[in-house]
Formats: C-alpha cells, sequence, structure tokens
C-alpha cells in the first residue's frame, strides 16, 4: 500500500495513546530536573517521592518484565474494540503486552497499520506494514493531519 494511502488510513485511525502513563512521566521527569542528563543516564539518581513519601518515585509505567496491570490492558482492550484502526508505532511486538492488541484488532476484523525499523512479530497480520523510522514517519504524518 503506497504511503499516501497508508496516511489517510491513519486519518480515519483511533490512536492508543497511554496519555495517563506520558502525563505521569512528564511529572516524573519534572520532579528529577535538568541534572538528569546524558542517554545512558549518567547523573541519573532515584529520588523518594514528594507527594506520598512512600519510597522510590517510578513513573506510571510499566518496564520491561512487569506485568501490565489488568484494568490497564482492560482499558487498552476496550479502546482497540472501539477503533477504526489499529496504529502500532516502533515496537517489535516481541512480548504478548503489545502483541495481545495486535491480535484483538485483527480478532475484531479492525485493521493493523505498523510502522517499525525492521520486522515485527504482527507483520503478517497487518494491512499497512511501513518499515522506516519514526523520526521521520511521525512528523510528516503531523504535518498532513493537524490543521
Amino acid at each position: 500500500m503506497r504511503t499516501s494511502a497508508m496516511l489517510k488510513l491513519v486519518a480515519a485511525a483511533t490512536l492508543i495513546a497511554a496519555s495517563a502513563a506520558q502525563a505521569a512521566v512528564i511529572r516524573y521527569a519534572a520532579v528529577l530536573g535538568p541534572e538528569v542528563t546524558g542517554a545512558t543516564g549518567s547523573g541519573f539518581v532515584v529520588v523518594d517521592c514528594l507527594v506520598c513519601g512512600s519510597g522510590r518515585l517510578k513513573p506510571d509505567v510499566v518496564f520491561f518484565g512487569e506485568t501490565v496491570p489488568r484494568q490497564r490492558v482492560e482499558e487498552c482492550l476496550a479502546l482497540v474494540d472501539g477503533a477504526r484502526v489499529l496504529l502500532v508505532l516502533g515496537s517489535s511486538l516481541t512480548v504478548m503486552s503489545g502483541y495481545r492488541f495486535v491480535l484483538r484488532a485483527v480478532e475484531r476484523g479492525i485493521p493493523v497499520a505498523i510502522v517499525n525499523r525492521g520486522p515485527t512479530r504482527g507483520d503478517s497480520r497487518a494491512a499497512v506494514r511501513l518499515d522506516a523510522p519514526l523520526g521521520q514517519v511521525l512528523p510528516d504524518l503531523a504535518r498532513r493531519l493537524l490543521p
């Protein structure tokens, strides 16, 4: 499928963006401040939560190897069920925590579009597959979709 056709497909999509998790990460970064530098985490210091005082501050994201909370899974499955298209961005879908949403979409007859560098576990189930860097694809997509 041509890129322009994919963009039209994506334009009609309901995107699953974990906005609550993103907001938590932003709050997390704001608490840590500018002293956290370097892609390797040099200078990174884990701080205690200043709000609840319960110990180490952790962003509201699931790290590799952790279990995704059941409520979050159910909320995401409901979003997939209501979507016209499932867009997967930058994931190999190697672990079931992400791949399950592709399976759910396919089971419900919802087309899947994947943008990733290299192969993914969901490639055979995708209606659209684009092997490209997100840094190139997403700015163009945003320019086309946003007023």
